[in-house]
């Protein structure tokens, strides 16, 4: 609801339409906020901007929301890159296999773990294949 100085102030065309384009700005501020992209395609997974070669990944776990708290806090490896977006519960450990990098793994936060480690496990056998 507009209050109604502003209304008065600018009229109540104006009002109205300003309080659209606002409402408007702010679902999609909300939207957009954190969004992140998950993509595993046929030799890569990307994740945000960072990326890695399906073939240089190991073992993939999804997490329920306890063991994705306990690996972002006090079982976290500072040298993992975290995916992070903290309104995500859960998440998907994905250890690094190549040992010519210095990250023991990834921790992706996601929606959708299992479906995002299953994708991954398949885009690696056939990467390894």
């Amino acid at each position: 609801m507009v209050p109604l100085g502003v209304v008065e102030y600018i009229g109540p065309t104006a009002g109205v339409v300003s309080a659209v384009l606002m409402l408007i700005s702010v679902v999609w501020l909300l939207l957009s906020y954190g969004a992140v992209d998950l993509v595993v395609d046929d030799s890569r997974f990307r994740a945000g901007p960072e990326s890695i070669e399906l073939r240089c990944i190991g073992a993939v776990s999804p997490l329920d929301a306890e063991q994705a708290r306990l690996l972002r806090g006090v079982r976290a490896d500072a040298r993992a890159p975290l995916v992070l977006r903290g309104y995500l519960p859960l998440a998907v450990r994905v250890d690094v296999a190549d040992p010519r990098r210095a990250v023991p793994y990834w921790y992706v936060s996601t929606r959708q773990p299992h479906a995002l480690a299953a994708a991954l496990r398949a885009g690696r056998d056939r990467a390894v294949g």
